[in-house]
C-alpha cells in the first residue's frame, strides 16, 4: 500500500508553532535552543563552523554548528526549512552552491544552541579586531619547604636587610 505526503490543517500547524520547544526567544540571555524566524533579521556567516544571527531589538545569537560544514563560508549564502515559525537546535542548513548561472543545494549542517554574543565579539571572532591578550608576567617563587627550612635553621635568605634595620640582636 502506498502512503502519500500527510498533511495537517492549519489550525494544528499554528498550534504547532505556538507549542514550548525548550529555551526560546524569551529575552533571557542564556543559551536557547530555538529563536523565531519573525525576529531574524539577518545572518552572517563567520567561518565554516560559526553563523551570527542578529534578531530584531538589536540582539545577537552565535550558533556553533556541530562540526564544520564544508564550503560554508563568508559571502557564501545557505537556506534553512522548518514547519514551525522557530528555527532551532535540532533544525538544518543547507549551504547553496553557486555555478554561475545556476545554484544547488550543497552540505546539509545541522545547527546548534544559540549562544547570546555581542558586536564586540563578533568583530574579534572575524579577525577584523584584535583580541587583547595578556602577557603573563614571569614571577619567580621560592620553594616552599626550602624558605622553611632556611627559617628554621636562621640560614640566610640571600635579601638583604634595609640600611639602619636591626637585626633584634642588638636591641
Amino acid at each position: 500500500m502506498k502512503h502519500g505526503p500527510t498533511f495537517f490543517p492549519v489550525s494544528l500547524l499554528a498550534f504547532l508553532a505556538a507549542a514550548p520547544v525548550g529555551a526560546q526567544d524569551t529575552g533571557e540571555r542564556g543559551p536557547l535552543r530555538c529563536i523565531s524566524l519573525s525576529s531574524i533579521d539577518r545572518t552572517e556567516v563567520i567561518d565554516n563552523q560559526t553563523i551570527a544571527f542578529y534578531l530584531t531589538g538589536g540582539r545577537v545569537y552565535l550558533n556553533r554548528l556541530g562540526r564544520a560544514c564544508r564550503n560554508l563560508g563568508r559571502n557564501r549564502p545557505f537556506s534553512y526549512r522548518t514547519m514551525t515559525g522557530q528555527l532551532c537546535a535540532i533544525d538544518t542548513i543547507t549551504v547553496i552552491e553557486d555555478f554561475g548561472a545556476s545554484a544547488m543545494p550543497g552540505d546539509t549542517c545541522g545547527l546548534g544552541e544559540f549562544v547570546p554574543t555581542d558586536e564586540e565579539e563578533i568583530e574579534v571572532l572575524k579577525g577584523e579586531v584584535e583580541a587583547v591578550e595578556v602577557e603573563p608576567e614571569e614571577v619567580e617563587v621560592e620553594d616552599e619547604d626550602q624558605v622553611e627550612d632556611q627559617a628554621e635553621t636562621g640560614a640566610e635568605t640571600g635579601v638583604e636587610a634595609p640600611a639602619g634595620a636591626g637585626t633584634g640582636a642588638d636591641l
